[in-house]
């Protein structure tokens, strides 16, 4: 399987994420998102899956890993998400009007950025997908293309580097490196 920065490890990193005062807290103290913004970003992680129009494991296996990060405590239904966006009940734009904090449209890109790399570097029309979802997400271009330099170069990294890669860029990152 390639190598990219894994969405558990995005997620899980403050430096990459900054947790915004809008969020829940969960049982553990830790804040969590809403049910809705957890799904717009598996949604969004889903369109950005299948983007390609590929059916790859290693993007199946990397929404697993984002549905995992993200449930914690609560259920999300990935059947019904992939029914909604393989049916086309939901929309990039809808998808995106369900954030409430720039940090949890931040995470909604790391997160398709990470779907499109689980099988390598982005193809063409991942990156036309990507840059349709920056715009709708008003990222700041700069710095998601900058993101997303970082991500295909982990993308295509050598297997027994990545890890190693991946822990460095988590580490090093200043807040000032993350998406606005």
């Amino acid at each position: 399987m390639p190598n990219s920065l894994r969405s558990a490890e995005v997620a899980d990193d403050p430096q990459l994420v900054d947790t915004p005062p809008a969020m829940e807290p969960n049982r553990t103290g830790k804040t969590r998102m809403n049910d809705n913004e957890q799904q717009a970003i598996l949604t969004l992680s889903l369109m950005a899956a299948f983007a390609d129009g590929a059916k790859d494991e290693a993007e199946r296996a990397e929404i697993k890993r984002v549905a995992d990060a993200l449930a914690g405590e609560g259920t999300i239904n990935l059947a019904a998400l992939y029914q909604d966006v393989l049916l086309k009940r939901v929309s990039l734009a809808s998808a995106a009007n369900l954030f409430t904090t720039p940090e949890a449209r931040q995470l909604a890109f790391a997160m398709a950025v990470c779907a499109c790399n689980a099988d390598g570097v982005q193809s063409a029309p991942e990156q036309a997908y990507l840059a349709d979802l920056r715009r709708t997400l008003a990222l700041d271009a700069e710095r998601s293309t900058a993101y997303i330099r970082q991500a295909d170069t982990f993308a295509a990294a050598p297997m027994a580097a990545a890890s190693d890669q991946a822990v460095v860029h988590a580490s090093t990152m200043s807040p000032d490196a993350r998406l606005r």
